[in-house]
């Protein structure tokens, strides 16, 4: 009698415990944030008339002026090719078009968002971000892309705000944006360098610059993130409407899970002397 009451009892409490359950895995973490507080982006204040051109970077980050421009260590970006192998530099844009079908959603904006994070502009090319590469080095390893005229004069990326390390892993949100960087070698982990992020916000980052490889058939290009064992790990671009910014990641799984969905998108290029394919 006393069994059949226990049993009785267990198999009630189980549909009850299995009622309450709720499944996590897809459920986005509210508590992560892309990006800082607007209320750490700082102020231009300084006036027109100073002299700021000699002031350190640790000055001009105070107040809230972009950093002076790095020396470029052309040695260092060159890539092994042959030397009887002629160099090509093309110049022109970054068409930014969605990954499922090819959708072309705009090109790389020449302006920043608050935090210094480059996105995308709808059709206006002038609008659009100027670039310039080393198309033979690019297309045999990782190189850096130049954009033309900025203190910063790289397009790269810069390690994200939330991350946890500056490593891309299964299971792992970690991502970086794309900015305007100095420059980092070929392979190079992420190193704390100027770059836009950290001009709006005063926060240090990682940043990586020789990340991207040409492929001349299609005129795309692809990046590729190094973590800090030197590993590459998968690298996917994704554009976040929410923040007007392109971004990098590993997972995107788990980037979705923690921040929302965005789009996934490729980067093409578009020679500055060709039809606007928009």
């Amino acid at each position: 009698m006393r069994f059949n009451t226990l049993l009785s009892l267990i198999c009630t409490a189980v549909p009850l415990t299995l009622a309450t359950v709720t499944p996590t895995l897809t459920t986005r973490d509210e508590s992560i944030s892309l990006n800082p507080p607007v209320s750490v982006v700082q102020e231009h204040t300084v006036s027109d008339h100073v002299d700021t051109r000699r002031w350190t970077n640790a000055r001009r980050l105070a107040e809230g002026l972009p950093l002076n421009p790095p020396k470029r260590r052309r040695g260092a970006a060159a890539r092994a090719v042959p030397s009887s192998t002629p160099h090509q530099t093309l110049e022109g844009y970054l068409l930014v078009s969605k990954r499922e079908d090819g959708t072309a959603l705009g090109y790389v904006a020449s302006n920043y968002n608050t935090f210094g994070e480059l996105g995308r502009t709808e059709a206006d090319k002038s609008l659009a971000l100027k670039v310039k590469f080393d198309a033979t080095s690019a297309a045999v390893g990782a190189s850096d892309i130049e954009i033309v005229g900025a203190s910063y004069p790289f397009f790269g990326a810069i390690s994200g705000f939330s991350n946890s390390n500056d490593n891309f892993a299964t299971g792992s949100f970690n991502y970086a944006f794309l900015g305007a960087t100095a420059h980092t070698d070929p392979g190079s982990s992420a190193v704390v360098a100027e770059n836009s992020f950290t001009a709006a916000t005063a926060i240090a980052k990682g940043v990586e610059s020789s990340i991207f490889t040409y492929d001349p058939a299609t005129m795309k290009f692809a990046a590729q993130w190094i973590n800090t064992d030197g590993n590459s790990p998968a690298t996917s671009i994704a554009y976040s409407a929410s923040e007007s910014a392109l971004i990098l990641t590993g997972d995107e799984g788990a980037f979705v899970n923690t921040f929302g969905a965005v789009e996934w998108v490729t980067l093409t290029f578009v020679p500055a002397d060709t039809v606007d394919p928009l």
